[in-house]
């Protein structure tokens, strides 16, 4: 399935990757492409996630890292509602 990016969630893809970037730059590119990664497969195995805390929501744990992208299935695409760091509540959502 095609992966779609909210606008929201590159928004916060971008402030992960500018936080980390202010102490090390290298760290910073890795977390950027170990969250794009799990986005990758989350397109070719849309199940893979566990229910989400929202009705109608998935998410996946990033493999070694303290984050979780929160998607939902739509009929054609996979669209990525958001991307938290595993210590922040989990807010519902408007989209």
């Amino acid at each position: 399935m095609k992966v779609r990016w909210l606008s929201s969630s590159v928004r916060e893809l971008d402030r992960i990757y500018a936080y980390v970037a202010r102490d090390n730059p290298r760290a910073a590119r890795s977390v950027f492409t170990r969250i794009r990664s799990a986005a990758s497969r989350i397109g070719e195995f849309p199940e893979i996630g566990r229910g989400g805390h929202v009705p109608g929501t998935r998410a996946v744990v990033v493999g070694g890292l303290p984050f979780l992208v929160v998607y939902r299935i739509a009929s054609d695409r996979v669209e990525i509602i958001r991307v938290l760091h595993t210590a922040m509540h989990r807010p519902s959502f408007d989209q």
